[in-house]
């Protein structure tokens, strides 16, 4: 088990989510999912921490945020969700967004955007930290993405001062 955890901020991911739903007119929830994992792991590996503090977990369709997910699923009053369409309801209050935070999630849209949901779920397949969390138990569905996997190898100092402190670390 990662030593490596964060405090989930509710605020800040429902702004994460209006940050990127706006760039489009509707986005789906895969395309979503990827999207706030591929920023994660920009955002952790530049500046130490994640965006909004969630878990993923390894789907079988590729990481999904785990708490992002249940917020979706519940419901929320930010978000019309049709289906697997997101539409945002407002626009993002971008005074819970830092500059880094914006950065990292323009980033992996940029990088990413041009996909479609599947071929998103495709490539999330190839990262390591996807393949790390299904191997760990074959009967388990949705194990825990370990923020280690998405963290540099060779940026030791980062990984040790994570392990320390990261629980610490109010998103």
């Amino acid at each position: 088990m990662s030593k490596i955890k964060f405090n989930f901020n509710k605020q800040k991911a429902i702004e994460t989510i209006l940050y990127i739903a706006q760039k489009r007119d509707y986005i789906d929830k895969m395309s979503l999912y990827k999207f706030l994992f591929y920023s994660d792991e920009i955002h952790l590996n530049n500046f130490g921490r994640t965006i909004y503090g969630g878990k993923y977990v390894a789907m079988p369709l590729g990481p999904v945020p785990s708490e992002v997910k249940a917020l979706l699923d519940k419901g929320c009053p930010e978000f019309v969700i049709n289906d697997y369409w997101i539409t945002p309801t407002r626009e993002p209050n971008m005074e819970y967004l830092s500059k880094s935070d914006v950065d990292a999630l323009n980033q992996a849209y940029g990088m990413y955007s041009q996909f479609k949901p599947r071929e998103l779920s495709d490539i999330s397949h190839e990262h390591i930290a996807w393949k790390n969390a299904r191997k760990k138990n074959s009967f388990v569905q949705n194990n825990p993405v370990d923020f280690l996997d998405l963290i540099d190898p060779d940026n030791v100092e980062l990984i040790e001062d994570l392990e320390e402190n990261s629980k610490f670390i109010l998103i």
